[in-house]
C-alpha cells in the first residue's frame, strides 16, 4: 500500500507541474486530500462462508460438553453470532487523495480518486466520476459555494471479500483468530 501511494503521489505532483507548465490556462487541475470515515453496511448470510465452519467445530465442542454432564444443550447459530458479536454494520477510518479537473466555465467536471476501501482500511478503492456540475457561491464574498452536481461514478475496490468478514466480527480475539485464517503471516 505504501508502493500505491507513493506512485500516487509523485502522480499528483507530476500532474500539478505538467499541468502549470504546459496546459491552458482554463483548464483547472485541483489535487486534494481526503480523511473522514464511513459506515459499511453489508448483507453477508455468514452461514454461506467459510465461518459456517468455524461455527460447526464449535457447535460440535459445546454440545459434548454438555452431553458428558447429562444436559442436552442446543448450540444455535443465534449463540454463535452473539458470542462472537457478528454486526452487519462498521465504521472504518478512510484517507487518500483526489483530483478534479474542469475546464473553463463548462459545467463538466473529472474527479479521480483513491481511498482506503471502506470495508478495510488496509485496502485501496479507486473511483472516477464524470459529470455535469455547478458551484453556487453563497452570501457576498464569503468564500463559501454549495456545489450541485450529477454523473457517473465508476468504482473499484479492493477491499470487499475477506476484511468484510473480519472486520464483522465484534469480539476482539475472534476477530484476531478469523484474521488468521484469511491472512496468515510468516512469523
Amino acid at each position: 500500500m505504501r508502493r500505491i501511494f507513493t506512485i500516487w503521489t509523485l502522480s499528483l505532483l507530476s500532474i500539478s507541474g505538467v499541468s502549470a507548465q504546459l496546459l491552458p490556462s482554463k483548464l483547472n487541475v485541483t489535487l486534494g486530500l481526503n480523511v473522514g470515515a464511513s459506515r459499511l453496511y453489508h448483507d453477508i448470510d455468514f452461514q454461506s462462508t467459510v465461518i459456517n465452519a468455524d461455527f460447526q467445530r464449535v457447535e460440535e465442542y459445546v454440545e459434548d460438553a454438555f452431553r458428558q454432564e447429562g444436559i442436552d444443550y442446543d448450540y444455535t447459530w443465534d449463540n454463535y453470532a452473539k458470542a462472537n458479536k457478528l454486526r452487519d454494520t462498521y465504521i472504518q477510518p478512510r484517507f487518500g487523495f483526489s483530483v478534479n479537473v474542469t475546464y473553463g466555465n463548462l459545467p463538466a467536471f473529472l474527479i479521480l480518486d483513491a481511498m482506503s476501501s471502506t470495508s478495510g482500511y488496509e485496502r485501496m478503492a479507486y473511483s472516477g466520476t464524470l459529470g455535469l456540475g455547478k458551484d453556487f457561491e453563497i452570501g457576498d464574498n464569503l468564500g463559501l459555494f454549495l456545489t450541485c452536481m450529477g454523473g457517473y461514478k465508476m468504482v473499484w475496490d479492493k477491499g470487499f471479500g475477506d476484511k468484510t468478514i473480519v472486520n464483522s466480527f465484534g469480539d476482539k480475539f475472534q476477530r484476531e483468530k478469523i484474521q488468521q485464517y484469511f491472512g496468515a503471516k510468516n512469523p
